[in-house]
């Protein structure tokens, strides 16, 4: 339970009468109202206690409040920021704060008009004259020549698109731009198994073993090396940079889960197959360089089946397809067991710039979220609040 959460709760239990426990005894009760044309808080003491006289009587002599009774002080600003300040006061606990009914929605309500009202009159005093639209693109576009893409994010090209259509056009070029910059690479993750499972494999004694858990479930991977991709000088449109592009794959299983006479109707194997797992290197923004190292976001995962047939495939991710030249693939099967060899030539990976949109939206909008709610001392405006409906709609692109 958050902060503001715990004194809505106490609150509440105060104003219904409820028994909240020993601090209604030993603790004052504070009930915060709000005056809505004076736009003040209200804070009524139904009891006296020295900490708080020391605390009022100095927000009188600050000039920040009124004291109309040793139990009625006139507060100046809002409910929340008052709140907070009442109860980090020392010697004061939260447990002992009412807030009136309606009164926080009230205070809420008066300092969102308030502050959408100056930024309403600050955007104004900025735009107050006409420009030319032909200019302003002029400018915009000199910017980004020179410095604008290296600062801007992903998210903020995807914002910059939606807000004109000037900013859209010069969005548009700095995402072409970033698209053919990308730093991208494929990692083969083969002979994936099942490690609860009963099964018993026999793989290369050197392979790299890597261990993740998909869907609840432990599975073990042979990584293979990382394949680099480069730009094609065509939009979206990726190709291994050296000419060794090939993975390949080699595994024996004995699988007891097989024997179904004995076992039940168990007849899914403990191997799995194979993923491809597309990976991007973001570079820090330019005024970040200095302090920030790259940081590496899986994009997009392709499964593969665990013996596909020869030639050309295409595996497709939410704005990913990654095409594989499949050559030299076998599988064979004996009583309980099974092997499966093959090799793969990743040939193209065709993406689009909402992938990087959707992957950017979903490592930030948790963080987003908790920023929001840790916002004590006003409500949201309107525009952060369709900031956050923006990028949680673009984490489902």
């Amino acid at each position: 339970m958050g902060f503001l959460e715990k004194l809505f709760h106490f609150g509440n239990s105060h104003q219904q009468g409820e028994k909240g426990g020993d601090y209604h005894n030993h603790c004052p009760i504070v009930t915060l109202f709000f005056d809505t044309t004076n736009r003040r808080t209200i804070a009524v003491l139904s009891k006296r206690k020295e900490s708080l006289d020391v605390y009022f009587m100095c927000r009188v002599a600050q000039g920040t409040a009124y004291e109309k009774s040793p139990f009625y002080y006139e507060l100046h600003g809002y409910i929340r920021e008052n709140l907070v300040k009442i109860c980090r006061h020392e010697g004061f606990f939260p447990e002992a704060i009412a807030i009136a009914v309606g009164a926080l929605a009230a205070s809420d309500a008066s300092q969102k008009e308030e502050l959408t009202r100056l930024r309403t009159e600050q955007m104004r005093s900025k735009h107050q004259q006409h420009y030319d639209e032909a200019l302003f693109e002029n400018a915009l576009e000199i910017a980004r020549l020179h410095r604008l893409s290296s600062d801007l994010d992903v998210l903020d090209v995807y914002c910059m698109r939606q807000a004109s259509k000037v900013l859209g056009r010069v969005a548009a070029r700095i995402a072409r731009s970033k698209m053919l910059s990308l730093k991208l690479h494929v990692t083969p993750f083969v002979d994936g198994v099942l490690l609860s499972g009963y099964s018993t494999f026999m793989r290369s004694p050197h392979a790299s073993l890597i261990r993740v858990s998909e869907t609840g479930r432990l599975m073990e991977y042979q990584r293979c090396s990382d394949i680099h991709l480069e730009s094609t000088e065509t939009d979206g449109s990726f190709s291994p940079s050296t000419s060794n592009s090939s993975f390949s794959w080699k595994c024996e299983e004995i699988a007891l889960a097989n024997l179904h006479k004995w076992w039940g109707d168990i007849v899914v194997r403990d191997y799995v197959g194979h993923k491809l797992v597309v990976s991007w290197t973001l570079d820090p923004l330019s005024a970040d360089a200095s302090n920030i190292k790259p940081q590496t976001i899986a994009i997009a995962t392709v499964r593969i089946d665990d013996c596909p047939g020869h030639g050309r495939h295409h595996y497709k991710a939410p704005h990913v397809d990654v095409a594989l030249d499949i050559r030299g693939t076998t599988k064979e099967e004996f009583g309980v067991a099974f092997s499966t060899e093959g090799t793969s030539v990743l040939t193209r990976v065709d993406l689009s710039f909402l992938a990087l949109v959707r992957v950017s939206a979903r490592s930030v909008v948790t963080q987003l979220e908790q920023s929001y709610n840790q916002q004590l001392l006003r409500p949201l405006l309107d525009h952060e609040v369709q900031y956050l409906e923006t990028i949680k709609a673009a984490c489902a692109l």
